[in-house]
């Protein structure tokens, strides 16, 4: 199935259809998450009307963002130009171009559109999108690693679900990474116990003295931090809780 992005027509977006910019000479284009998800092929239609085959570098579903490459002779495909978002004011004009780049009226790249709420299914509505300075943290990682790497603790979490239905106020580790930060003190994960049940594992009900009750809730507190910062958990087993000291490494999950 092969899925035609970057057209100009933007009344009728096809399934799989959007816009995007160019990031860099070496031909890296940044798009949604949601134009190139599921996708078997991509192509890229460029302003002179070319076609070019594309390939996925890299995906963030968190911010609805994905890096393409196509091929290209070097310098002759020219960069958008990048403004920032810090210290965009309320009322300030700008500009969506196609469903894809939000610019400043100096033509900077200051966001990516993400999606449209419309009470009527028109293409007006409220607008939200990722700013500038979101994007320029995560694109080089996703061109460098493929994905994002984030602070956290090294471990991966149960649905937020199976607390719910156990009763418990808290985050419950599913695994934790052999050799990493929350391996070191000791932290535990779900295991098999006998006749098929699950012994579950350790819950993190706070992080720095703030409540964690979802993964949300983890993720969203981890984010504030940086790698090589010293957290304090508060860590639920059998019924007590204790305190532990974890350092923060780049990881994929939390």
């Amino acid at each position: 199935m092969e899925r035609q992005l970057f057209t100009r027509n933007v009344y009728e977006v096809p399934r799989g259809a959007g816009s995007g910019f160019v990031w860099n000479p070496e031909g890296f284009i940044i798009t949604n998450f949601h134009v190139v998800y599921d996708a078997d092929s991509l192509t890229v239609v460029l302003a002179d009307h070319t076609e070019h085959e594309a390939r996925v570098v890299g995906v963030d579903p968190d911010h609805d963002l994905a890096v393409l490459q196509i091929q290209v002779t070097k310098g002759s495909l020219p960069p958008i130009a990048v403004g920032s978002s810090h210290d965009l004011e309320v009322g300030q004009k700008v500009l969506a171009i196609g469903n894809g780049p939000l610019l400043d009226s100096g033509g900077r790249l200051i966001g990516i559109n993400t999606m449209i709420v419309s009470p009527s299914g028109a293409f007006s509505g409220i607008g939200f999108a990722v700013p500038v300075d979101t994007i320029n943290e995560v694109v080089p990682q996703l061109i460098q690693n493929g994905r994002i790497i984030r602070p956290g603790i090294g471990v991966s979490l149960l649905p937020d679900s199976v607390a719910q239905r156990a009763d418990i106020k808290g985050v419950i580790i599913e695994d934790v990474a052999p050799g990493g930060p929350a391996d070191r003190p000791g932290l535990r994960g779900t295991m098999q116990a006998r006749f098929g049940r699950s012994q579950l594992g350790d819950v993190i009900v706070a992080l720095d003295g703030e409540p964690v009750r979802t993964a949300d809730d983890m993720r969203h507190l981890l984010e504030r931090r940086k790698t090589g910062a010293e957290v304090h958990l508060e860590v639920m087993r059998y019924g007590r809780v204790r305190e532990v000291t974890v350092t923060l490494e780049g990881v994929t999950d939390f």
